[in-house]
Order: C-alpha cells, then structure tokens, then sequence
C-alpha cells in the first residue's frame, strides 16, 4: 500500500536525519522485516536523546508520532544496554486502511 509505504519511509529519513544531525553515532543501521507485520528498527551508536522531552516538541519526533498515527502504527524509542538508541515502528497491515 503506498499510503502505508511512503509514511513509513518519513519515519525511516526523519530518524536518520536526526541521527545524522544529532546522535555523534558511529554506526546507523536500518532494519526492515514485511511478514504479517512492517517491523522496523533504525538503530545508532550515538549519545541517545529524551524521547518523552521531543515527542511533546515540534520536531522531528513529533512529526514520525503523526505519522505512525496515521497509519495505525506503534512507535517507540528504547536505549540498549549495549549503547544503542533504537526507534521501532510496527505496522499491522490489516490494521491499517486508507478507505474511511
């Protein structure tokens, strides 16, 4: 579905984006499984950031929560113990409809 598709790619460059331009990681990594669900990560090595602090900002995490919501997605943010920021995006497909 290419409502579901193009929204989660803006998800996808909006995290690497703020990566890129915020985290000081060495390492990004995207991965992406399409079975009965979209599950994505989009991992770095960088410094983390305050998820609950930027999803109440209008920024860039604002704009991937607005997105998610769109297409019913689940979003969130989780800092490894290892030193990974990872987002995740999990997207039900027959959740998901653009026919309302």
């Amino acid at each position: 579905d290419l409502h579901i598709s193009s929204n989660l790619f803006r998800i996808i460059q909006e995290a690497v984006a703020n990566s890129l331009q915020h985290s000081k990681a060495n390492t990004l990594k995207i991965f992406v499984k399409n079975e009965q669900q979209i599950y994505c990560e989009i991992a770095d090595d960088g410094i983390g950031f305050d998820w609950e602090k930027s999803s109440s900002l209008n920024g860039g995490v604002s704009r991937m929560i607005e997105r998610a919501e769109v297409v019913n997605a689940s979003l969130g943010y989780k800092y490894t113990d290892d030193g990974k920021s990872i987002i995740w995006v999990m997207i039900n497909e027959k959740r998901s409809t653009t026919e309302e």
